[in-house]
């Protein structure tokens, strides 16, 4: 019996037997339905299939199982359903991929929240062994080695982020070399958008990369700030001692503190684009408060008659002005984080509007803040209930039973998710193989 009829009374040229890898067999009729077909492939008012359906949103991403024994369909076993095996097969080559890189980032951004915190609690310490007296008739060579042990676990830890950002590149995703030449292929068949869209199994992820760009970021700031300090109080030692051998040292970490900050501001336009582009308003507030004290510094650099006639530098002040003013306006929104957000940009116009003080008179408020910004942004990751996409593919977790039972917004974009009685709202969708991700990590 199939489907409660005799086998006689089946039609099998209308509905023919397919057999699966272990050995049981069903009418097409009744795979196609239990494998919810008509959410792939396009039908029409004669049950026949006529194009493709955007797998966006739509295609089960776990691996097909046969109804009786739940044994997985094997690749190429049943052609009829290669789209739905092939799918599950690349969303698994995948998971280990990001489930790695996950407990990489958190570890990093661990990490990176602790050294912060050590530079700052050690600084007036640091600062004062470098302007005592034995320690003003160093050479330039013993300071330079004191600066780089310093900041050596800054230069560790940049290190790290940037072989991360290496391997998270969507170009080293598993699966990145299908979505290429699938787009190659479609373009040149000159297929419609949505055609070409909905034959694409995979579509790489740049999320976590920007967001390591930004930890980058923040080491980079780190350092800048360290070398304009060590070279702002080490004038105030030649103005108050004989010390005219640390000249050439200041120039060189003031120079230092210069060229890292440039590229850093370099690196902050980029990320903003790609945040605006990925639809991340926490990580482009945070990208604009960086820049931002990037400006602070840069301000505070010696030379100050070269900090006067920089044209350059009043630039990007009027930039990052410009910036604070974008960002206050997402902080209204709501995201991941964005209380947090919110004190670290009023902190960071304080210190813009306020040619006279110095970035590095920071607070420990401050700095709680950046932590606290840290920790809640990973928290987003932290699965508590069931995993969901948004409707711009940004991930969040429902608590308890894990199914919506309120609408909200998405901690990432803000945009409707939740929802009321285990009905999510338009564009929410399952994100299944992130529960299997978070629960491996």
């Amino acid at each position: 019996m199939l489907e409660f009829v005799p086998y006689g009374s089946i039609n099998l040229d209308e509905s023919p037997i397919l057999v699966l890898s272990c050995g049981h067999f069903f009418t097409s009729e009744t795979l196609d339905g239990y494998l919810e077909l008509g959410k792939v492939y396009s039908v029409d008012d004669q049950g026949n299939y006529t194009g493709f359906v955007d797998p966006e949103g739509q295609l089960n991403e776990q691996t097909p199982r046969c109804p009786t024994c739940r044994q997985p369909f094997l690749q190429y076993s049943v052609r009829r359903y290669g789209r739905v095996i092939n799918r599950a097969a690349i969303m698994e080559i995948t998971r280990k991929f990001l489930a790695s890189t996950y407990s990489q980032y958190k570890t990093l951004a661990d990490t990176l929240s602790g050294v912060e915190q050590n530079i700052y609690e050690s600084r007036s310490s640091f600062l004062a062994t470098v302007s005592s007296t034995l320690d003003v008739m160093k050479t330039t060579k013993q300071r330079d080695t004191e600066l780089k042990e310093r900041l050596q676990p800054l230069i560790n830890i940049s290190t790290g982020i940037t072989k991360f950002i290496v391997n998270v590149n969507k170009q080293r995703q598993p699966a990145n070399r299908l979505y290429e030449m699938t787009v190659s292929r479609k373009a040149h068949l000159e297929l419609p958008e949505t055609q070409i869209r909905a034959t694409l199994y995979f579509r790489p992820d740049t999320r976590l990369e920007l967001l390591a760009k930004i930890l980058h970021l923040r080491s980079a700031l780190q350092q800048a700030a360290e070398l304009a300090s060590l070279a702002h109080h080490l004038i105030s030692v030649v103005k108050s001692s004989d010390a005219s051998n640390l000249a050439v040292f200041i120039d060189r970490v003031s120079r230092k503190s210069r060229e890292s900050v440039k590229r850093a501001i370099k690196t902050c336009r980029e990320c903003i684009a790609d945040a605006v582009k990925q639809s991340l308003p926490g990580a482009e507030v945070k990208t604009l408060e960086i820049f931002a004290k990037l400006a602070v510094i840069w301000r505070q650099i010696p030379p100050e008659a070269e900090r006067k006639s920089n044209t350059a530098l009043s630039n990007v002040i009027k930039e990052a002005t410009k910036g604070l003013d974008r960002a206050d306006k997402l902080c209204e929104g709501k995201f991941a984080g964005v209380e947090s957000q919110r004190e670290m940009v009023e902190a960071a116009r304080k210190q813009l509007c306020e040619s006279t003080t110095f970035y590095q008179d920071v607070s420990q408020e401050e700095l709680e803040a950046v932590i606290r910004a840290t920790r809640e942004e990973l928290s987003t990751w932290t699965p508590t209930g069931h995993w969901y996409y948004c409707g711009k593919g940004h991930p969040f977790t429902i608590d308890r039973c894990g199914q919506p039972m309120e609408e909200t917004l998405c901690p990432e974009c803000g945009a409707p998710v939740g929802g009321t009685n285990h009905e999510p709202v338009a564009g929410v969708r399952s994100a299944e193989e992130l529960e299997v991700i978070a629960n491996r990590a």
